[in-house]
């Protein structure tokens, strides 16, 4: 496999020194997959997966989100350090002073095609990545709305129902009232995915810290960790126990699985395994 990336660059004035602005690469975004199995006997790879990015902006009236609007409009890119950016050329000044590491990018299509006879390439499956604002506290996150597949390889291409993401806002680290730190809250965690109509359940563990109980460094064995000495932050994570699906018909009884290494038995499957999905 061989991938393919675009350089996304920046400058920062080095030594402290404003005016001694210095190109790096900040960021990158992935744009093709080749198979070159057969680089050796073929001019072109067998198959291909494209990736389509667009800008960390979501239009409305008045903002297109075209790449050069970003410096009258930086704030319609909510998640995007555009104050970071130094233009080559110009004076890196306080905030600038050192390399930072960020995108403007999120992904938007995925699709994959194989090699013709004629040496052109047929599409085989495509995905549709939608996104939206959401918020995690007060601050804006960029959150996966839907993902949409076509499949290109018959004649007359066939496209499924969207499946929808619902998120559920979790504190990221342990908090303790008085301790001067934020509860640092995101939506990370899937709640429930959808197609059609009926919803996915996804079942959440309760939190593996309290600040009542914390394990002995020596002998932890769960999820919960110091990360920072000084500070004793714990963060917090979501591992998914179980998920429940219901079919979009409204018919038919609920399959159910439980976290890895937990099976159930599923009507018309031998067994329905953690991660595994059925159709």
């Amino acid at each position: 496999m061989t991938y393919y990336y675009g350089k996304e660059t920046n400058s920062y004035g080095r030594n402290l020194t404003a005016s001694d602005d210095t190109s790096y690469v900040r960021g990158g975004y992935l744009k093709l997959n080749r198979n070159t199995a057969c680089a050796p006997f073929y001019d072109k790879p067998l198959a291909k997966v494209n990736f389509t990015s667009a800008e960390r902006c979501l239009s409305q009236t008045g903002v297109t989100c075209a790449a050069d609007t970003i410096d009258d409009q930086a704030f319609y890119w909510y998640d995007t350090p555009w104050d970071l950016n130094c233009k080559a050329g110009t004076d890196c000044d306080s905030g600038q002073f050192s390399p930072s590491f960020w995108t403007r990018k999120r992904l938007t299509d995925v699709s994959t095609q194989t090699l013709q006879s004629d040496g052109s390439y047929h599409d085989v499956d495509s995905w549709k990545l939608d996104h939206r604002w959401g918020m995690a506290d007060i601050d804006y996150q960029l959150e996966l709305d839907s993902i949409q597949h076509t499949g290109s390889s018959a004649t007359t291409a066939i496209t499924l129902p969207k499946v929808g993401f619902v998120y559920t806002q979790l504190e990221n680290r342990l908090d303790k009232t008085g301790d001067g730190y934020a509860p640092f809250i995101k939506g990370p965690a899937v709640h429930r995915h959808r197609r059609v109509r009926r919803p996915d359940r996804r079942q959440l563990p309760a939190a593996a810290c309290s600040w009542d109980a914390l394990p002995t460094p020596e002998t932890n064995t769960s999820r919960c960790f110091s990360t920072s000495a000084a500070t004793a932050t714990r963060p917090r994570t979501a591992v998914v126990q179980q998920i429940r699906h219901r079919l979009g018909d409204g018919h038919g009884p609920h399959r159910r699985s439980r976290r890895p290494g937990h099976h159930l038995p599923v009507p018309g499957r031998s067994r329905l395994r953690a991660g595994t999905t059925t159709h």
